[in-house]
């Protein structure tokens, strides 16, 4: 019965020596698990506060986006005013003012009629609206807006023209001589004569060369002291010189004096070819001559040289 005990107490004793070493065993793990619960609380931590960080940056950032983004449309705005600015025409007062009366020397010009009654633009008004500016020099400069602008009215000043037509002192009036027919020289001697101006010009014509064929303004055309008269001169005439070799003597002759040039030397040398048959001819074929220019020719003759 003592054995039986003992034994139990044995048993018991490993049993106890057992869970002991798996308390021991089960502590150490929980100790490990507390340790990574410590760790993963600070890497919580950690999270936590960069996230913290990165939420107040993100913040700022949104902020200046805003702000670059407002940069961005008021610089849009700048450019568009820079490009409204170099885009704007730009006058000086006397541009516009010649502007103004070439419009009206326009209008004037619609005005005659072909009759014996012309008539004039007695008085001209008008009201501008630009804007005004000052440059160098102390120059104003016009600035009217360009197309599609918008302009508020207050942005703008009123120029207001009223002209008048102030009759000129009338100028005795040439009336141009006729010319035609006359001399290069003698043409130009009257024209000067007379308080003109000459501008010379050749037209190639069967006219003897240096005679008057033609003349701007007409004759008997009134016109201002120094006006320019043009004067149209002839010049000889020009023709190309038709091929004649390997043709007729008698047929290249005809031909000749059909494009109105005079038949030159007429030579002959022996050849095999036909008898009186054209072998060279001067000028060559198609060379450019004046009218009535000589060709001679060279024709074949049959014989024995010796």
């Amino acid at each position: 019965m003592a054995e039986e005990k003992e034994d139990e107490i044995n048993r018991l004793n490993l049993e106890l020596s057992r869970l002991k070493a798996v308390l021991s065993a089960n502590k150490t793990e929980l100790e490990k698990l507390q340790e990574e619960v410590g760790i993963l609380k600070a890497e919580k931590f950690t999270l936590l506060k960069d996230k913290e960080i990165l939420s107040d940056e993100n913040t700022k950032l949104k902020t200046n986006i805003s702000q670059l983004q407002s940069e961005k449309t008021e610089l849009q705005k700048r450019i568009q005013s820079l490009e409204a600015e170099i885009g704007r025409p730009k006058l000086l007062p006397e541009q516009l003012t010649t502007s103004l009366r070439d419009a009206i020397s326009k209008m004037e010009e619609g005005l005659k009629t072909e009759g014996r009654v012309d008539y004039t633009i007695g008085s001209f008004d008008a009201e501008i609206k630009v804007a005004l500016s000052v440059g160098d020099e102390n120059k104003i400069f016009i600035k009217l807006p360009y197309i599609g602008e918008a302009v508020t009215p207050e942005n703008l000043s009123l120029i207001k023209f009223s002209l008048k037509s102030i009759p000129k002192p009338r100028i005795p009036l040439i009336k141009v001589p006729l010319l035609i027919g006359m001399s290069k020289d003698s043409a130009v001697k009257i024209i000067q004569d007379m308080g003109l101006k000459t501008e010379l010009q050749e037209r190639q014509s069967r006219t003897p060369p240096g005679t008057v064929i033609d003349q701007k303004p007409e004759a008997y055309t009134e016109v201002a002291p120094e006006t320019i008269i043009t004067i149209i001169v002839a010049i000889p005439e020009k023709v190309k010189v038709p091929n004649l070799i390997n043709m007729d003597k008698e047929i290249a002759i005809k031909i000749i004096k059909e494009f109105d040039l005079e038949v030159g030397k007429v030579e002959s040398k022996l050849s095999e070819v036909a008898p009186n048959t054209v072998i060279s001819q001067s000028p060559l074929p198609d060379t450019e001559v004046e009218r009535r220019s000589s060709v001679n020719l060279v024709v074949s003759v049959h014989g024995v040289k010796v």
